[in-house]
């Protein structure tokens, strides 16, 4: 990936193979294996989240949200974890082959992840873990009564039509469900959309969304939110998907919940009793992370659940030969021993430690950079420059960190090492924003401005509505004498921006 969420192909793939693999294995006769991972999940995030409610936390976050971040880093995301096991583990609750006290500790559970996810503020995790459990609940009623559970769905159509219609800010739950965030989101799903326009086929590439948001956002956005704001995410996972995978990669991922979808009806039609509880409850916790998918990202600690209990809404849904009164357990029957199972999963296993080894090199060197980076410490400049050349020839490094390194050395000396790591870097990505704005920046620093103005008209083809941009370019060509250049950046600024403080400084500065 691009931006340090680890969202590249690699992810991906590992969570098609967890898909798989919960299709393949997880069944009605070993269901207790999702639920144990859900609860005991639930309770370190749900508890972690809590203390971080009451003013208790044992880390020191650098964190500008709401203290319950848990452990995904902001409240959305920690609201979202929250409502997906809380809606997977009220499944026992209603289910009398679990024990009372499983079902007493698992309703106890749920209600403190709802406390909590109350207390992140996100609302985006009560909408979820409204949708999820208000579907459960609906398919529970419907077992005991159909007239009632005809009714309950009515109710809950009609109650997701005005909760859809709130978030947009039309109807009576505009004030309960309406947060500016949605406007701005409105902003990263059309660029989204307008990116996939133009590279309809293989996208831009996973996790590249970021390079290319500046070019496509509405000339509007950084009138509103400032020239220098971005995303790197489209907060919609579908149009993620379809804008930096292309066409072919988002209809393979819109078949995926379609099939998920369909197995979950076709699973709780065809079972009944405790073991269509079951299936509903899984699928309701796929609902509640489809639910939170549309607007927020693939952010992993959630995103693997999303398609874990997708593979397990697949596996259950062709499982249903066990009896509705039989216990469920973590025991399998015993089967002649295949060795090519632990040969294929040891595999993939070493080839996963092999990928988190070279991850974990580049992770390593770069948080030593940052530990010793103090370019007035004469000491410690050698150990920056070892770290630094290490972490860009580490394999599976994070782009960011290459910049970083390159950065790195040149503020502390290591002009000639640096250089080369920023020509390197604009040969293999000529479009790098942070990349073009600091060669454009040090070329300035060294008094060349027209190769300055030679980057900044390059951020200029790949973020056209700029202001602070181009106005630091007609300044510059101002310094050198090229008026028609100086005139030329004043009239781009005019095009879509007359208020702000950049155009107004354009527009006195930038004349003959």
């Amino acid at each position: 990936g691009e931006n340090m969420r680890r969202t590249g192909a690699l992810n991906y793939l590992s969570l098609s193979i967890l898909l798989l693999s919960a299709a393949l294995f997880i069944r009605l006769r070993n269901i207790n294996r999702v639920y144990g991972v859900g609860f005991f999940t639930g309770v370190i995030v749900g508890g972690y989240g809590l203390l971080q409610s009451s003013g208790i936390d044992f880390v020191q976050w650098n964190n500008p949200y709401n203290s319950v971040i848990s452990t995904v880093g902001n409240p959305n995301f920690s609201a979202a974890i929250m409502a997906v096991l809380a809606t997977l583990i009220i499944g026992p609750v209603m289910n009398s082959n679990f024990s009372n006290f499983i079902r007493i500790t698992c309703l106890l559970t749920s209600g403190i992840l709802l406390y909590t996810i109350y207390q992140s503020g996100a609302r985006q995790g009560l909408i979820s873990i409204g949708l999820g459990i208000g579907f459960y609940t609906t398919v529970f009623i419907h077992s005991k009564n159909r007239f009632l559970g005809f009714a309950s769905i009515f109710s809950g159509f009609l109650l997701s039509i005005f909760a859809i219609l709130g978030m947009l800010q039309i109807g009576p739950l505009t004030s309960l469900l309406y947060k500016p965030s949605v406007t701005v989101r409105g902003y990263y799903w059309r660029a989204g959309v307008e990116t996939l326009k133009d590279h309809p086929f293989f996208g831009v590439g996973l996790d590249r969304y970021g390079a290319y948001f500046k070019e496509y956002r509405e000339s509007s956005y950084p009138l509103n939110y400032g020239f220098d704001i971005t995303s790197t995410n489209a907060h919609n996972v579908p149009i993620q998907i379809f804008s930096t995978g292309g066409v072919f990669v988002g209809l393979a991922y819109i078949a995926i919940l379609l099939i998920i979808f369909w197995r979950g009806f076709t699973g709780m039609k065809n079972n009944s009793g405790n073991n269509r509880l079951v299936i509903a409850s899984v699928f309701s916790a796929w609902l509640a992370f489809q639910a939170q998918s549309i607007i927020s990202i693939d952010n992993i600690g959630i995103t693997v659940w999303g398609w874990v209990l997708g593979g397990t809404v697949i596996g259950l849904s062709i499982s249903g030969s066990q009896p509705t009164n039989q216990s469920y357990s973590n025991k399998s029957k015993i089967k002649p021993i295949n060795l090519l199972q632990p040969l294929v999963s040891g595999t993939f296993a070493l080839i996963a430690i092999v990928i988190i080894t070279f991850c974990y090199k580049s992770e390593s060197n770069m948080y030593m950079q940052r530990m010793v980076f103090n370019p007035s410490v004469e000491a410690n400049k050698a150990p920056l420059h070892e770290y630094a050349l290490k972490t860009v020839s580490s394999v599976l490094v994070e782009p960011t960190y290459r910049l970083n390194s390159a950065t790195n050395m040149i503020a502390n000396g290591f002009v000639a090492d640096g250089v080369k790591q920023l020509d390197l870097l604009y040969k293999s990505d000529p479009r790098n924003l942070d990349l073009l704005l600091y060669l454009a920046n040090y070329a300035e620093f060294n008094g060349d401005l027209a190769k300055s103005i030679k980057f900044r008209n390059e951020i200029y083809k790949y973020d056209p509505w700029n202001s602070k941009n181009l106005l630091r370019i007609g300044q510059n060509c101002k310094k050198i004498g090229d008026l028609n250049c100086m005139e030329d950046a004043l009239s781009k600024i005019l095009v879509f921006d007359n208020s702000s403080e950049e155009s107004k400084l354009a527009q006195t500065e930038l004349i003959a």
